[in-house]
């Protein structure tokens, strides 16, 4: 039904912008109105404001979708090839800002409509649900808030970067974070990674400066390297290179509770976990090194 709802808004798109006179100036409004109905027939609430479309573009000034508007984006610029855009294919897409909340405590996330894609071409002629991100055009967002809600706590994240699918159906993406929690602290790097055609989830974490800022310990000028395999939301593997510049420990005994120059090296498999780490008081009296080894921890 989606699918061929979307082919039935590209027919009116094209019947309006061959069109002339009256039919013409009301391209926006008639497809601002096609558009929402066919995110509707999805169960997806939204409100569109259309700015200009044309041949090979179309500017979208503000689109706001979901119960309590969870999800928000501006300045949205989609380029296309009509041709290809017959095929459900679009060039490009271009985002200035976009505003998410994610409430991760609900039973019903708000976003799993929008991330699975119905599939009429299913062997029993239905239409099965497949993941959207197969079919994501390469996607270019300045600047982002995501904001996350668990069990845990709150999470903020600024992120700007570039989404893009590759030739084996991953899903590439490269940019700059910003990582803030009022529990935790807050974290500043950039992150290249991909979602495989399997769901797996493979990446690089570039931090330049971070903090951790907790009751019992406060650390500050965290940098590193962090990559990860991550499967069904389970950490798979996981190697890390750390150094931060101070560690001040609450509960520690004295001499040992103001650490300086420390670093931190762990691997993590579905089998064993290495961490081997070094530290030196301020006063340079402490000092001291450690190799933790564990396998078969399951």
């Amino acid at each position: 039904m989606f699918a061929r709802s979307l082919k039935a808004i590209v027919g009116l798109l094209l019947l309006l912008l061959m069109a002339g006179g009256l039919a013409f100036a009301f391209r926006v409004p008639l497809l601002e109105s096609a558009l929402t109905w066919a995110l509707k027939e999805r169960g997806i609430e939204a409100q569109l404001e259309l700015a200009t479309i044309g041949f090979q573009e179309a500017h979208i000034k503000e689109a706001r979708l979901g119960p309590g508007n969870w999800l928000q984006a501006s300045g949205i610029t989609i380029s296309y090839q009509l041709g290809e855009l017959l095929k459900g294919q679009i060039a490009a897409v271009d985002i200035a800002y976009l505003d998410a909340d994610l409430d991760l405590t609900t039973q019903e996330q708000p976003w799993a409509k929008i991330a699975s894609y119905p599939d009429e071409d299913s062997s029993d002629g239905g239409e099965e649900s497949q993941d959207i991100f197969r079919y994501l055009p390469p996607l270019s967002l300045k600047a982002s808030k995501i904001r996350l809600a668990d069990s845990f706590g709150e999470v903020s994240i600024d992120f700007s970067g570039n989404l893009w699918p590759e030739d084996n159906e991953a899903l590439a993406v490269a940019g700059d974070f910003h990582i803030k929690s009022p529990q935790l602290g807050a974290a500043t790097g950039n992150l290249t990674g991909a979602k495989e055609s399997n769901g797996r989830l493979i990446g690089n974490l570039m931090i330049s400066d971070g903090n951790l800022d907790l009751p019992e310990a406060e650390l500050s000028g965290l940098n590193g390297n962090i990559s990860f395999q991550v499967q069904d939301l389970v950490p798979i593997a996981i190697d890390a290179e750390l150094s931060a510049t101070k560690l001040l420990l609450d509960q520690a005994p004295e001499g040992a509770r103001d650490l300086e120059e420390l670093s931190l090296s762990a691997s993590l498999t579905d089998k064993s976990l290495t961490i081997i780490g070094s530290f030196l008081s301020s006063d340079g009296l402490v000092s001291g090194s450690g190799t933790l080894a564990l396998s078969d921890y399951v």
